[in-house]
């Protein structure tokens, strides 16, 4: 369980040993999506949580931090939204 981090991080913890999935939870759905590519711009966040959500396989490769693979994810987004 956690209740923020980057895409980055949120790979690592994704591919963990024993791993069996990952709750991401957030008082306010809404800040989830505005920190969406917040420190790329136009990067691949939304693309990532969705393949992720959808249990696809967890293949990045950084120049600084080498390969992360899982042939699988399960990620959880839990939160609720609050309407003005």
């Amino acid at each position: 369980v956690t209740k923020d981090g980057t895409r980055e991080k949120i790979e690592e913890l994704l591919v963990r040993p024993n791993t069996h999935g990952l709750l991401l939870y957030f008082d306010e759905l809404a800040r989830f999506m505005e920190t969406m590519d917040q420190y790329r711009g136009s990067g691949g966040d939304r693309q990532s949580y969705l393949d992720w959500w959808s249990g696809s396989s967890v293949d990045v490769q950084r120049l600084g931090r080498g390969q992360i693979y899982s042939a699988y994810s399960n990620l959880v987004l839990l939160g609720y939204m609050i309407n003005f």
